[in-house]
């Protein structure tokens, strides 16, 4: 009887929790006053709105309503304690009117202050104006400014060869100052594309349109590759081992022992432009390829090119300077801890790419020069490299 009569107790007192009404202690019906003495200061799609506050005790928030091109309702909120917001997402350069009210702590808002004002040009408006596009390897390569470095959207359409019709085929995210990108995996035919940018409001620019052939490009044959003489190395033990740089296996180093600063050197077979080179760090399932972005692994390196291969570096061409960056920016260390997701994936599957220059020269003999290691001056090393390219 005596736990049934504490279980009755409970659950009124449950009952009763469940009634209770949240809202504000101090309740009125006032409304709050005004802001005053509004400055616009215009900005690329948007503007910084600086105001007074009304002589409130009870003022909780300034908040901002507007509309953009898409009829979509934005709203924007400060607090008392502070002087000034941002509005942002507006497409065009035109006059847009913005509704600004305190709301007090009761919920009360005051009369609206109507504010007109003149963004300056929207980010999705002038990074489509500074896009270059170009044929590359393998597909077409675009390039811009970014000047405010907002997030945008770079959509690639092509034309299908059956029909009037476009299909997406690449959506690339960015908010780098200075872009690059090349979408890739294309036939080396002539087609027609179109170009737009797309911001995180869902605004558009207009389309570019552009005619071009990707430039051919292939893998090319790990079989033809051969190793240059241990004169053609510095600083390097093991060098029977550079044959490891393009054995498919990706586990193991390519030299033991050596230190950084080192070069060595080999011939591909064949003369070709080349297009890019995928790096990857060498590490080892056994332990977890804990290895990656730590260590001995090698950070930084230098790729030259010849036709006419000398001992030392005067018949040879800096074709390109090559850093591997950690995506995720944790701290250095040996241990899977140490790495996100994006990390191992590019470490583990992708390999880290670089792009050699359209106006680099046709070569068929390359130098990789291990320039910096992760940790120390040990190895400084890759486990595997691919090239590409063209050799017709």
């Amino acid at each position: 009887m005596r736990k049934y009569i504490l279980l009755c107790v409970l659950c009124r007192i449950l009952v009763s929790c469940n009634d209770v009404t949240m809202s504000p202690i101090d309740k009125d019906t006032e409304a709050p006053g005004k802001v005053t003495n509004v400055v616009i200061e215009s900005i690329p799609g948007g503007a910084f709105i600086k105001y007074d506050l009304p002589n409130d005790p009870d003022l909780l928030y300034v908040k901002v309503v507007y509309k953009l091109d898409n009829g979509t309702l934005q709203t924007v909120n400060a607090s008392c304690l502070d002087r000034s917001l941002k509005v942002e997402g507006f497409a065009e350069v035109k006059e847009y009117e913005l509704f600004v009210t305190c709301v007090d702590r009761s919920g009360n808002e005051s009369e609206a202050v109507v504010v007109k004002f003149l963004p300056q040009t929207p980010p999705v408006i002038s990074v489509k104006e500074t896009i270059n596009i170009s044929p590359d390897f393998g597909g077409l390569n675009l390039t811009w400014d970014n000047e405010t470095e907002s997030p945008l959207a770079i959509i690639i359409s092509q034309k299908e060869s059956d029909s009037d019709e476009y299909k997406i085929i690449d959506t690339y995210y960015t908010s780098v100052k200075d872009g690059n990108y090349t979408s890739r995996g294309l036939e080396s035919i002539e087609s027609e594309f179109k170009i737009k940018v797309r911001d995180k409001w869902g605004n558009y620019s207009d389309e570019i349109d552009t005619k071009l052939t990707p430039l051919y490009e292939e893998r090319l044959d790990r079989k033809n590759f051969k190793a240059l003489g241990v004169e053609y190395t510095n600083n390097v033990t093991d060098y029977g081992n550079l044959v490891k740089l393009w054995d498919e296996d990706y586990e193991n180093n390519i030299f033991g022992g050596t230190k950084v600063p080192w070069y060595a050197s080999f011939d591909m077979g064949v003369k070709a432009r080349l297009s890019r080179i995928v790096l990857w760090q060498y590490s080892w399932a056994s332990y977890d390829y804990a290895h990656y972005y730590a260590g001995s692994n090698m950070r930084k390196c230098r790729i030259y090119g010849s036709n006419d291969p000398t001992l030392d570096m005067s018949g040879w061409i800096l074709l390109m300077e090559c850093e591997i960056m950690k995506p995720s920016g944790l701290p250095i260390g040996i241990g899977r801890q140490y790495q996100s997701d994006e990390d191992f994936d590019i470490a583990h599957n992708k390999g880290h790419e670089f792009m050699i220059p359209l106006d680099a020269p046709a070569v068929r003999y390359l130098r990789i020069e291990g320039t910096e290691s992760w940790e120390g001056n040990g190895l400084g090393v890759p486990g595997e490299m691919h090239i590409f390219g063209d050799a017709r």
